[in-house]
């Protein structure tokens, strides 16, 4: 058994540059997510997934101190059982990434116009928050519990993921749910975040929570009055007279 053991090992690294392998044995930890009381420092080890040709962590991995990193040395991570984090670079791609994050993924601070790369399903975090990023398209499209996606560039959230477990932050300490209702709620409180959030509602999604909560549709027909009429008509409530209308907007019906 040992030596089969070696001998995936010598495979592992034969197939890697010593650089690779340098920076995968400084990196790569346990996890405390999955071994909650133990020092993480002390276990967590890498293969080469030889069905794949990715590297698989088995615990966390860990390079932001001091890196300065302007991408994942060419390594092509595969599977991570815990976290993943590569904030506080020079990164200006994501190329590389893992696939799956089994704990969270951090990505902020670095020089990202663009989250091409981006593990599509995360357990955990996504944060990508002071980057360059102009849209979210690449990002993952399942994350288990907080978005944090705050940069100042936004001027689309295309791409933004179809599920959110726990909130959406676009701005810091400041989270929303990732739901229709959620959405529309921040937007009445926050109406300069309308062009961003509001073109990710579905339509099917829009005329259900407005039905529940009529007065929603002020904030509708305060950004987009060609949607505001398409919501109207949805519901039947178009031929609804203008008193009877208003009374439904505000709420007193």
């Amino acid at each position: 058994m040992k030596h089969v053991k070696s001998f995936a090992l010598f495979e592992s690294q034969e197939a890697l540059t010593p650089r690779q392998v340098k920076f995968l044995d400084e990196n790569t930890r346990g996890s405390w997510r999955l071994n909650p009381g133990k020092n993480p420092g002390s276990f967590g080890s890498w293969r080469l997934n030889p069905t794949t040709g990715l590297v698989d962590i088995d615990g966390s991995f860990s390079c932001l101190t001091g890196a300065e990193l302007k991408d994942l040395l060419g390594i092509q991570f595969g599977k991570v059982s815990g976290d993943f984090n590569c904030s506080y670079n020079k990164l200006t791609t994501l190329e590389g990434a893992p696939q799956e994050v089994g704990g969270s993924f951090y990505c902020n601070n670095n020089q990202l116009t663009s989250l091409k790369g981006a593990p599509q399903k995360v357990e955990v975090d996504f944060w990508c928050y002071s980057n360059e990023l102009t849209s979210l398209e690449g990002a993952p499209q399942e994350v288990g519990g907080n978005f944090k996606c705050h940069n100042k560039e936004l001027t689309s959230l295309k791409g933004a993921p179809l599920e959110v477990g726990e909130y959406f932050y676009l701005v810091p300490r400041d989270g929303f749910r990732w739901t229709t209702k959620g959405k529309l709620e921040y937007m009445t409180k926050n109406p300069e975040w309308i062009t961003l959030i509001l073109p990710t509602i579905p339509y099917d999604s829009l005329i259900v929570a407005v039905s529940e909560d009529p007065t929603l549709l002020k904030t509708i027909e305060d950004f987009d009055k060609v949607l505001y009429n398409k919501v109207l008509k949805g519901l039947g409530w178009d031929k609804m007279g203008p008193d009877l209308l208003r009374q439904i907007k505000d709420g007193i019906l």
